[in-house]
């Protein structure tokens, strides 16, 4: 019986040795485990960081680049150089004024001048856009105020009339040629009329499609002393205390250029009206 308890009490003394080493052994496991995670996380940690900071470098860098002076004055001059080679017939040349060095001067001879205050889109789209268009006759663009600034009025109520419908048309153009370029139509390739063919974003000059759009819609003014409202069918309509001709031109849908009295627009007369509000005007 005795001996049965010493043997007993050995066997006990045994399993608590070897329980106690096997907790040990177990927790040493753990413990290098766990340091090895942390280890892997923290070089996890590092290097999502330096692949963070050379990705913000890369952009610092590409956004130096895209907003290279020297890049954009490139890109201006390809824009000018295309926009005169695609119409031969009129005149385009660089305008600088105070604060707005990207401005070009877009000459109807005999008819108007608009001066177009360019903006270079770089990081977003690489692109010209239209920010301002001011409308003179081209007696007075060279002239006084309007020489020095691109924002200059013109005295005339017509060129005034044809300077709002310039602006709405540059938001026109550009949002169609958003929604182009949203259904994967692009700015693409565009034309005159002359050879029906013409690149509007060549020679690494950036999408150059919403200037190109505009300048054509500009040449539908050629006609302004001499065309008919597509409206009213008269040449002359009373506005603002003064006969004007068609001042405005349509530039969405089938009637894009087509000319129209800014009166008929307002008051929605249709092809077949006859002018509408009562005014006797010469034909």
């Amino acid at each position: 019986m005795h001996r049965n308890l010493k043997a007993a009490s050995r066997w006990e003394h045994e399993v608590r040795s070897r329980s106690s080493t096997l907790a040990r052994m177990f927790g040493d496991a753990l413990a290098t485990q766990s340091q090895g995670q942390g280890q892997r996380q923290g070089q996890g940690v590092v290097a999502d960081g330096v692949a963070g900071a050379v990705a913000t470098e890369h952009a610092s860098k590409r956004r130096r680049l895209l907003n290279d002076p020297a890049d954009t004055a490139r890109s201006f001059r390809q824009l000018q150089q295309a926009l005169a080679h695609e119409f031969s017939s009129i005149t385009i040349s660089h305008a600088p004024r105070p604060g707005s060095e990207n401005t070009l001067e877009v000459t109807l001879p005999g008819v108007l001048s608009a001066t177009l205050s360019l903006r270079w889109d770089a990081a977003v789209a690489s692109s010209w856009s239209i920010e301002h268009v001011t409308v003179r006759g081209v007696n007075e663009a060279t002239t006084g105020a309007s020489a020095a600034s691109s924002s200059a009025s013109s005295r005339s109520s017509v060129f005034q009339q044809i300077s709002i419908s310039a602006n709405q048309a540059t938001l026109a153009l550009a949002q169609r040629g958003n929604n182009n370029n949203n259904n994967g139509g692009g700015g693409g390739s565009i034309s005159d009329g002359k050879d029906g063919s013409s690149s509007a974003s060549s020679g690494g000059g950036g999408d150059m499609s919403g200037v190109f759009d505009f300048v054509r819609w500009l040449t539908s003014y050629r006609n302004l002393f001499s065309a008919k409202c597509s409206r009213c069918h008269r040449m002359l309509r009373a506005e603002n205390n003064d006969y004007l001709p068609p001042t405005h031109r349509a530039y969405t849908g089938s009637e894009t250029g087509v000319p129209i009295h800014a009166t008929c627009v307002r008051s929605g007369s249709s092809s077949t009206a006859s002018g509408g509000g009562g005014s006797s005007n010469p034909e």
